[in-house]
């Protein structure tokens, strides 16, 4: 993954910082970096999100 995002990096011209997170971590409404990514606009690159927002299960 490190490896990945030293690729995005470099083609991007910005920084990208991989933060490894497990499931609870992402379901923990009281966790401060869950919150904050939910909470920010997103843009879907792949897949379709369903109405509420979430990303359809394919």
């Amino acid at each position: 993954m490190y490896e990945a995002a030293d690729g995005a990096q470099a083609r991007l011209g910005l920084p990208v910082n991989p933060t490894i997170r497990s499931n609870a971590q992402w379901a923990d409404a009281n966790d401060p970096l869950s919150s904050q990514i939910r909470s920010s606009p997103t843009l879907t690159v792949i897949g379709q999100e369903d109405v509420d927002g979430t990303l359809a299960a394919r």
